[in-house]
Order: structure tokens, then C-alpha cells, then sequence
């Protein structure tokens, strides 16, 4: 289809296009989910968004002026996504091109992404130093979300930390929140 520009800032150079290539082997569903959340991280002014006008036409309004601080904090935000999903050894790069079309000054950010190994879990132990506490999480562990060989992920560790707040709150224990309880990785 046709895009058509607007209010761009002549003759400053603005973002065009923003594209991450993604250098891993995962199905393709665990994929697209990635990039997805990469593409959540990236900073507002390098998101593109246009919309559609018409049948064919996409309309780009505004676009950001391009900086490089931009996709320097870009890194950081999907560094802190990857880390956050267990990949601790990844490895982020971008990189800009300028394509003058009349006097559009446009630019094209590519980020590569190599996430590196996923952190797997290989145990599960809770400690609790009171002993009634031990004792109802290890009779509801069956109800755990964490698995042996499951990756690593914030998000996990979370949900079961909650799940352990629950099983504390239904047995009476109803001053227990989150600060009282850690998750040592």
C-alpha cells in the first residue's frame, strides 16, 4: 500500500522505520512472543506507528525526530526484558541508516538481538525459619509453578510467590505480604 507522511520536522531527520532481527532458534510461536515484548520495550519516539487512511493508504503523522539516546536506552530496556525471561548472557546492537526522499530526511533503526542461553531451573527448595509456615508450603507444593528445567522468569518467581501469600492468607495468616517474603535465585 501507499504511505504518505505528515508534519514531518524538515529538515531535521526523523524516525521511518524501526526493525529488530531477532539471531535465536525458537519455535516460532516463542518467537513472535519475543519480538513482541522487544518491540514493547523499545523507546516511545523509535515506535512507529501509522495509520490507516483509506484502503491501501497508510498514514505516518508526527513522526519523532531521531536521536541516539533513543536507542541507546532502547538497549537498556530490552536488556532488562531479557534478563527478566532468564537470557543473561545476551547480546543487543543497533544500528541507523538516513535515506533522503526530496526533503524527508528518514531513518531506518535496525536492532539486533542475540539473547544468548535461557536460565533454566535444576531445583526448587523453600526455607521458611518458622516451621508451621515450611510445613504449609510443603504440603501445597504440588500447586507449584515453578518446574525442574522450566526457564527462568520474573514473572514466575511472582506467581509464586503469591501463590505461597494465598496459601498463608487461607490458613489464617493475614499480616504476611510480599516484603516478608524473597526469592534468592
Amino acid at each position: 500500500g501507499c504511505k504518505v507522511i505528515k508534519n514531518y520536522p524538515s529538515p531535521q531527520p526523523f524516525v521511518y522505520k524501526t526493525t529488530i532481527k531477532l539471531d535465536a532458534k525458537l519455535p516460532s510461536s516463542e518467537r513472535a512472543n519475543l519480538i513482541g515484548k522487544i518491540e514493547n520495550q523499545l523507546s516511545d519516539s523509535l515506535q512507529v506507528r501509522y495509520s490507516k487512511k483509506g484502503f491501501l493508504k497508510k498514514q505516518l503523522d508526527r513522526p519523532a525526530v531521531f536521536d541516539t539516546s533513543y536507542a541507546v536506552e532502547s538497549v537498556k530496556y530490552i536488556d532488562d526484558l531479557l534478563r527478566a525471561y532468564g537470557y543473561m548472557y545476551g547480546k543487543i546492537s543497533w544500528d541507523s541508516s538516513l535515506t533522503q526522499v526530496e526533503d524527508q530526511k528518514r531513518v531506518t533503526t535496525t536492532f539486533r538481538v542475540n539473547p544468548g542461553k535461557v536460565l533454566r531451573l535444576d531445583s526448587i527448595g523453600f526455607d521458611f525459619h518458622d516451621s508451621t509456615l515450611q510445613t504449609l508450603v510443603l504440603s501445597s507444593r504440588k500447586e507449584t509453578t515453578l518446574k525442574k528445567g522450566d526457564p527462568y522468569s520474573n514473572e514466575k518467581i511472582s506467581a509464586e510467590i503469591d501463590r505461597m501469600l494465598n496459601v498463608f492468607r487461607d490458613n489464617g495468616y493475614l499480616k504476611i505480604s510480599r516484603e516478608d517474603v524473597y526469592a534468592e535465585v
